[in-house]
């Protein structure tokens, strides 16, 4: 049963693309073969993936910043660090291609764009309630312009 919920082909999201899915596919045509990098940011999290098809070709990579100030999806889990990072391991098993996902800190990404690649690097703010605050910023992803 638990296995029928991950794996079903049913929408999730029907506000996202999986309710659009022939939208999507049309648009995803239209990309292929590009090199399109997406940047995100309505979820307010930090989060790396590869958009593919349904024949499940590579499109486009999709990278994703958390936000400064604004809540992400902690939210829904609480404030325990340990529940945010059980909750970004299960997006990653629910969410076909996601390579990373950080639900449980606030912060921003840089995106350095070469003609030969793409490094996003996640900054994340120790706090954002007081004026002195520590970046870390130990998450690096670099995407080959050749997909």
């Amino acid at each position: 049963e638990e296995i029928g919920r991950i794996t079903t082909v049913v929408p999730y999201n029907l506000d996202d693309w999986d309710g659009y899915a022939v939208d999507r596919e049309k648009l995803l045509a239209l990309l292929s073969g590009k090199n399109v990098i997406n940047l995100a940011g309505d979820t307010h999290n930090a989060w790396f993936r590869a958009i593919t098809d349904l024949a499940g070709n590579k499109v486009a990579t999709e990278l994703a910043t958390a936000s400064v100030s604004s809540p992400g999806l902690e939210g829904l889990t609480g404030s325990e660090p340990e529940a945010a990072l059980g909750f970004a391991g299960a997006l990653q098993v629910l969410i076909d291609d996601l390579n990373y996902a950080d639900t449980s800190q606030r912060g921003y990404m840089s995106v350095t764009f070469t003609n030969a690649s793409a490094e996003a690097t996640w900054h994340f703010v120790s706090t954002n309630f007081e004026e002195n605050y520590i970046v870390n910023s130990d998450k690096v992803e670099t995407i080959s312009r050749t997909m």
